[in-house]
């Protein structure tokens, strides 16, 4: 596990308008063996899961903490929290189902006043097989989806959602992913409801959401109705932690599309700055001044940088500024940040206790 601090600063430049842009126990299971396209697993019926929330990938290694936050939350909220398990290989999946159901009644048997719990079942469905992920969409309100490399094999599972109108939450980093899954699915997803979140893990929660909280409350603080702001940072210290096979495996298979990241004034680092906006508000020509401007910030951010938060020292670049610098440029523009608003993505080596308070 690795903890994250993280502290934000952002310029208010000058005001101005900012300008508009675009319960219940388990089901019972039947234990009939269920065969497999590639390989014998033990599957569970192919029977359409009637779930609050279904997690994709579920025998993951970030999928088990999120399990694990479920059944801890689920003892103060009243009622029972229906979850369902998916994923390739169905007696992975039974396996797991069993196990966290013990651990469900343990935790129910040993927490004093227990208002609720979680309950499991279990779906088997292959990454490719559009029928049953169109029927496991269509049986849950959300899907979680922790399988990885998603330029692999999470496609389907998000046209699955889009078309059945249930909401998609994934935790990627591969941002050039994230935006065609936008192009190709958006329409789909605006037709029928479905909200499609994607880089909800530790890409790019704190960044983003650190950065839209000093906004807000600069705003507050001012009285002002509008404020232009020029540009954010988000400051990082890591203690601790790891990069898992999952993460090596989704930089593995990451392209990057040279030609379309040079061929240009100001080269894109790794994508397009804009590559999570909407399609028509990142290829008008209005945007392509801010392209160029946000472009460069973030090749300014590879630079070891001496910054006025610091009593001595210097940060570096965030291992991970590419990514975010994406997601909060994305917000920026969604939500009017400035005209002409940057961001900057750091780290600092020796953490906190050299920054000034």
């Amino acid at each position: 596990k690795s903890s994250d601090e993280t502290t934000t600063g952002s310029q208010s430049e000058r005001t101005a308008p900012v300008p508009s842009g675009d319960e219940s126990s388990t089901e019972a299971l039947t234990e009939k063996e269920a065969s497999s396209k590639s390989r014998s697993t033990t599957g569970a019926p192919k029977k359409r899961p009637k779930s609050e929330i279904t997690v994709y990938g579920a025998t993951s290694f970030v999928a088990k903490h999120a399990l694990d936050y479920f059944m801890q939350t689920s003892l103060s909220i009243p009622g029972i929290r229906t979850i369902t398990l998916a994923g390739r290989n169905g007696g992975k999946l039974r396996d797991l189902r069993e196990t966290l159901t013990q651990k469900m009644s343990n935790l129910h048997m040993v927490t004093k006043k227990a208002k609720g719990k979680c309950s499991f079942d279990f779906f088997v469905a292959e990454c490719d097989d559009i029928e049953d992920l169109q029927t496991m969409a269509s049986g849950t309100k959300l899907v979680l989806n922790f399988a990885g490399p998603y330029t692999l094999y999470g496609e389907q599972v998000v046209a699955a959602c889009a078309k059945a109108g249930t909401d998609y939450i994934d935790i990627t980093g591969e941002i050039s992913w994230a935006g065609e899954m936008r192009e190709k699915h958006g329409n789909d997803a605006k037709e029928s409801g479905a909200r499609i979140i994607s880089l909800c893990g530790f890409d790019s929660i704190p960044s983003d959401l650190a950065i839209f909280a000093a906004i807000e409350a600069l705003k507050k603080k001012s009285n002002r109705r509008h404020i232009e702001f020029d540009s954010g940072t988000c400051w990082h210290y890591i203690q601790g932690g790891g990069v898992n096979g999952g993460t090596v495996q989704s930089v593995m298979n990451c392209p990057i599309k040279f030609l379309h990241c040079f061929r240009r004034w100001v080269p894109f680092l790794v994508d397009d700055p804009l590559v999570l906006t909407h399609p028509q508000t990142r290829d008008h020509p209005s945007m392509q001044k801010l392209k160029n401007r946000m472009a460069k910030a973030e090749w300014l951010n590879q630079l070891p940088s001496i910054d006025s938060i610091l009593i001595f020292g210097v940060s570096a670049p965030f291992a991970m500024a590419p990514v975010n610098a994406k997601v909060v440029q994305a917000s920026a523009v969604a939500l009017k940040y400035g005209s002409s608003f940057t961001y900057r993505d750091r780290i600092l080596p020796v953490g906190f206790a050299m920054t000034r308070k």
